[in-house]
């Protein structure tokens, strides 16, 4: 069932949503401030409030009267809440805007529906064409591809896991993005040429034999996605195309090393790159990347932390992983004349994307 956007943007808009849920800033996933802005809200404004961005339950027909009972049923269908009878919940899943477009993220998820800080840069990042084709990796909304919706020129393939394709569907189609895209599965691989290719890399550690989601696994070392991404750059990419990418990478306390490492591994697949590394993290209890490497091991295992946080330190430690890099950037193929840079900030920032 198909979704009628600009309606629901026009309701949204002349409800008043977007201006106050901007007030916290833009992407912003703020809760507690929607929670409380919410008190001061009345009538329709406050039950669009509280049923897309807060996840309240409510009435399901007071919703069908406000956004219409084909909206509130595309959205049950496609899981991005539960319906019964007569209440309506979105859970966890918030409609939000980052740089002017509107998409649905699940704010509790690091698999479907996931937009972090990461995607965020990504959507920002984006290269300025109006004509060719688009291909988008390692995405839990499809929000990193929305900001080719404007140009009427780009078309965009975007490969995801089925279960996230609801929550990409519906996004393309809130921006008017849908008739020129395709979402399709790493099973089936998109084929080239591509004008340009947005990823985000997948950096989790994964040890001790656990499998992570899909859009954290960055297998033992936690660089296991670079070296594909960068080898299906440059198989898929125009002679002139560019990839965007954004990721953790891991190595000694030498940031210089480091460097050299990642470096390396543009260079051996014919790719010339700009590469910004803002921050390193060292990997131990506490920092907030290694905390949520580790909770995500006792969710998927149900093994108390005291078990697992041995395990990890051994990979790391056996890996000469002592450091994660937060990493961002620009490749493309290699040609003469054409030079790239690599500036390394490690030194000067210790924080997170957003230093």
């Amino acid at each position: 069932m198909k979704i009628d956007p600009a309606k629901l943007i026009r309701i949204l808009e002349e409800s008043g949503y977007f201006q106050n849920y901007l007030t916290f800033g833009d992407a912003n996933v703020r809760n507690w401030d929607w929670e409380r802005t919410g008190r001061f809200l009345s009538g329709k404004s406050k039950l669009l409030w509280e049923a897309l961005l807060c996840g309240k339950e409510v009435s399901r027909p007071q919703l069908e009267k406000a956004i219409s009972k084909q909206l509130v049923s595309a959205f049950i269908e496609r899981r991005l809440c539960a319906g019964s009878e007569g209440k309506v919940k979105f859970g966890f899943n918030s409609l939000i805007n980052a740089g002017g477009f509107s998409f649905f993220i699940n704010r509790a998820s690091l698999s479907e529906g996931y937009f972090g800080e990461d995607s965020r840069i990504l959507l920002s990042l984006r290269p300025h064409f109006s004509k060719g084709r688009a291909l988008c990796l390692y995405s839990g909304t499809g929000a990193e591809v929305m900001g080719f919706a404007p140009a009427d020129g780009i078309e965009a393939d975007i490969e995801a896991d089925p279960s996230i394709h609801p929550y990409i569907n519906t996004n393309l189609e809130l921006n008017g993005f849908a008739e020129r895209s395709r979402v399709t599965s790493p099973d089936s691989p998109s084929k080239g040429p591509y004008d340009v290719i947005v990823a985000r890399v997948p950096s989790a550690v994964e040890f001790g034999g656990i499998s992570f989601p899909v859009l954290m696994a960055g297998g033992p070392d936690g660089n296991g996605k670079w070296e594909p991404l960068l080898r299906r750059a440059q198989e898929g990419l125009t002679d002139q195309g560019r990839l965007v990418f954004i990721g953790v990478f891991y190595g000694s306390k030498e940031s210089d090393l480091a460097s050299k490492q990642l470096k390396g591994l543009f260079d051996a697949q014919g790719l010339t790159a700009c590469i910004n590394i803002g921050a390193k993290l060292a990997m131990e209890l506490g920092i907030p990347l290694f905390n949520q490497i580790l909770s995500t091991a006792e969710v998927a295992t149900k093994r108390p932390r005291a078990e697992l946080l041995p395990l990890l330190d051994k990979e790391l430690e056996s890996r000469g992983c002592s450091h994660a890099y937060l990493v961002k950037g620009m490749a493309w193929k290699s040609r003469k004349g054409v030079s790239g840079s690599l500036l390394d900030l490690t030194e000067h920032y210790y924080g997170t994307w957003l230093t």
